[in-house]
């Protein structure tokens, strides 16, 4: 008698969650399109706020940032900055932050290989990624062990296989490839396994352009934002030339032509 009323329950339990018993559920849960329902928490007051803002621009201004890439320094220059080229240091006024500040975007729409799958990176929208940069891979079966292409492809098809997980990463390190052709065949496994948002390291830009052809992924790829990568401002080691070169052109055309310090 236990046992009959214990799954009654369970079948009423089932017929709540799908309308009728034995009948496929009606529930949709979109996790390609995530909102936060909520406000954005303060850590800081508007004054704490105001002040470390305005503590960063007399950093800029007064003590100014060390610019290795002379494609950058040519830019603020004409933008206004005071650029000094022995030492490679640039002091950036309170007007050039702010009409930098002022142009940049409310909303940045993400291009995938599947325009199903494009993403709106504003704010309110939750976007997920599997954890990225590890140099080693584990499973129950294997173990710890050195990250191979092999295991990046297969974690590159559990992220594709997962809605919720919206954009790719650098998931593993492919140590068995060599560090010279490594980006082509990360590049490669993003490019054919998945049509989610890809990423690509600061040193694959031009040779993710050629890949993005040859894989046929989104002819339009150079001309959108079709790509992720990093900028590695707070490296205590020097950056290298390629770091930021395409997002120095692409942000060119967004700062002031004139200014002062």
């Amino acid at each position: 008698m236990v046992d009959d009323a214990a799954r009654n329950l369970r079948r009423e339990r089932r017929r709540g969650r799908t309308g009728e018993a034995g009948s496929e559920s009606s529930r949709r849960p979109d996790y390609r399109s995530l909102k936060n329902p909520f406000l954005p928490q303060p850590v800081f007051s508007a004054d704490h706020v105001a002040a470390i803002h305005d503590t960063a621009l007399r950093v800029l201004e007064e003590l100014g940032v060390k610019v290795l890439l002379p494609e950058a320094r040519l830019i603020l220059a004409r933008a206004g900055a005071l650029v000094d080229e022995d030492s490679q240091m640039v002091r950036l006024g309170r007007d050039i932050v702010a009409a930098a500040l002022a142009s940049a975007p409310k909303s940045i729409r993400a291009h995938a290989g599947d325009r199903a799958r494009d993403l709106m990176l504003e704010l309110g929208s939750m976007t997920f990624l599997a954890g990225s940069g590890a140099p080693n891979v584990t499973d129950l079966e294997r173990g710890r062990r050195p990250g191979t292409l092999a295991a990046f492809e297969d974690l590159i098809r559990l992220v594709q296989h997962f809605d919720v997980l919206h954009m790719l990463g650098p998931c593993i390190e492919p140590q068995d490839i060599d560090n010279r052709l490594r980006h082509y065949a990360v590049n490669r496994a993003q490019l054919t396994l998945s049509d989610k948002f890809p990423f690509i390291s600061r040193a694959a830009r031009r040779r993710s352009r050629t890949g993005s052809r040859c894989c046929g992924w989104r002819a339009a790829c150079p001309r959108t934002n079709s790509v992720r990568g990093p900028i590695a401002t707070p490296s205590s080691t020097p950056i290298r030339r390629v770091s930021s070169t395409f997002r120095w052109r692409k942000a060119s055309s967004t700062l002031p032509r004139r200014g002062r310090c």
